[in-house]
């Protein structure tokens, strides 16, 4: 997958995680946040992170729309987790219960890359890692650095896509 795929397919299919917050518990990870569709806010979901079950506010058939629009948009769960590779979630509220706290996890990476775009370099290539970072300012000088060491392997750069987020 390439950098930003699921946060333009999560875009496309007007899913919006607003106030999203997690902290780490005894047992596991705990988050919440505010589900929006299509610009109306549906509600909270959250976890406690404690081995039970995600809360949701709001029904089945609002929850069927938001993962057919997901689905139909390109987005695409993250199913390694660690060593182990899960199986897709197959009836709608597990798939959604898996999406939702992994946009909320994409958006606090772009935040954080947000940052980090003032004091380093990111670019897309073609091999492994495709999405990766350097330790400059992005400058034209820096950019024509880069572009001389990775050749035919560098994409584009990415700096100007994150900012724009």
């Amino acid at each position: 997958m390439k950098p930003f795929d699921n946060l333009d397919a999560a875009k496309n299919a007007s899913v919006q995680i607003k106030s999203f917050s997690q902290t780490e518990t005894h047992r596991g990870i705990a988050w919440s946040c505010t589900v929006y569709f299509q610009g109306k806010k549906l509600g909270m979901v959250s976890n406690m992170g404690d081995g039970g079950m995600t809360r949701v506010e709001f029904g089945v058939d609002q929850q069927q729309e938001v993962v057919n629009a997901l689905k139909s948009a390109g987005y695409s769960l993250t199913l390694n987790y660690g060593e182990s590779v899960l199986e897709e979630p197959e009836t709608v509220e597990s798939w959604f219960e898996f999406a939702i706290p992994q946009i909320g996890d994409e958006a606090v990476e772009l935040k954080s890359l947000k940052r980090k775009a003032k004091t380093n370099t990111f670019v897309e290539k073609r091999t492994e890692p495709c999405f990766a970072s350097y330790k400059a300012q992005d400058t034209p000088k820096t950019r024509e650095i880069l572009q001389r060491q990775l050749g035919g392997d560098l994409v584009r750069f990415m700096n100007d896509v994150i900012l724009a987020y």
